[in-house]
C-alpha cells in the first residue's frame, strides 16, 4: 500500500510539473488549431458564392473541435512519456500545415490533411536514474507515438457514443479519425515515422487496422468492429508499456 501511494504521488508530481504546455507550445497549439479549423471549414465558405457569416460560423466550430482533438492527442503522449521518465514537447509542423491548406484549396475542402504538429521527447534525468537505456530509444518513441494514435481513436469512440447528446458529434468524430490517420503517415516528425523506423511490419499492421477503422466507421457507418479494433490496440499498447 505504501509503495502504491508513493508511486501515485510520484506520478501526480510529474503531471503537475511537466504535463502542461509552456508559452511556446501554447502559441504553436493555437496556431495549429486555427489552421486545422480553416482546413476543416474550407468548404463552408460557399461553393458558388462566398458566404462570410457561414464561413466564420463553421470556422469557429471547427477551431474548437480541432483544439480538443489536438489536446487529447498531445495529452496521451505527454502522460505516457512521463510514465516512462521522459517529457514530451510539441511544436508546429509547418510542412504539414502548408500541405493541409493547399489540399483544402485545390479540393475545395473535400480533402482534409490534418498533420499539424509533431512530438519530441527529452529525458527527465532525475526520473531515469537506474533505468536502461538512459537515452531516448526508438522503443520509447514508438510507445509515445502509438499512445497518441490510440488515444485519439479512443476519444473518437467516446464522441461517437455521445452522438445523440453531443452537438456536431459526427464532425467531431470525423476530425478525430482523420487526425489519427494523417499522423500515421511515415513522414519524418509524425507519429507514423517513429512507428515505421521501429518496425516496418508493425507499422504495416497498425496502418492496416487504423485504415479499416476509418473505412468501416466513416464510409460504412459500421461501429461494432471498431470496438474490437480498439480493444486489440489497448492490449497491444499495454504489452509495449510493460517494463517502460
Amino acid at each position: 500500500m505504501c509503495y502504491l501511494m508513493r508511486a501515485a504521488r510520484n506520478i501526480l508530481d510529474k503531471l503537475d510539473r511537466y504535463f502542461w504546455f509552456d508559452v511556446d507550445e501554447l502559441r504553436a497549439f493555437f496556431v495549429s488549431s486555427f489552421i486545422l479549423g480553416v482546413v476543416v471549414s474550407w468548404s463552408s465558405w460557399g461553393a458558388d458564392r462566398f458566404d462570410l457569416f457561414a464561413g466564420l460560423k463553421w470556422l469557429s466550430i471547427s477551431f474548437v473541435l480541432c483544439s480538443v482533438v489536438l489536446f487529447v492527442h498531445h495529452a496521451f503522449q505527454r502522460v505516457v512519456a512521463l510514465l516512462l521518465g521522459f517529457r514530451a514537447r510539441h511544436f508546429l509542423l509547418w510542412t504539414g500545415l502548408s500541405a493541409g491548406l493547399i489540399s483544402a484549396i485545390l479540393s475545395r475542402g473535400a480533402v482534409w490533411f490534418l498533420a499539424a504538429s509533431a512530438t519530441r521527447i527529452e529525458p527527465l534525468r532525475a526520473h531515469r536514474i537506474g533505468k536502461k537505456p538512459f537515452g531516448i530509444s526508438q522503443s520509447v518513441l514508438l510507445k509515445v507515438a502509438l499512445s497518441g494514435v490510440l488515444g485519439t481513436l479512443a476519444f473518437a469512440i467516446f464522441v461517437r457514443a455521445l452522438r445523440g447528446f453531443l452537438p456536431f458529434a459526427d464532425l467531431f468524430f470525423s476530425i478525430s479519425v482523420w487526425f489519427a490517420l494523417c499522423n500515421l503517415l511515415p513522414i519524418p516528425e509524425l507519429d507514423g515515422a517513429h512507428i515505421f523506423y521501429f518496425s516496418r511490419a508493425l507499422y504495416a499492421l497498425i496502418l492496416l487496422i487504423v485504415s479499416l477503422y476509418g473505412l468501416f466507421s466513416l464510409v460504412f457507418d459500421f461501429y461494432p468492429l471498431v470496438f474490437a479494433i480498439l480493444l486489440g490496440f489497448a492490449i497491444w499498447l499495454w504489452f509495449l508499456l510493460r517494463g517502460g
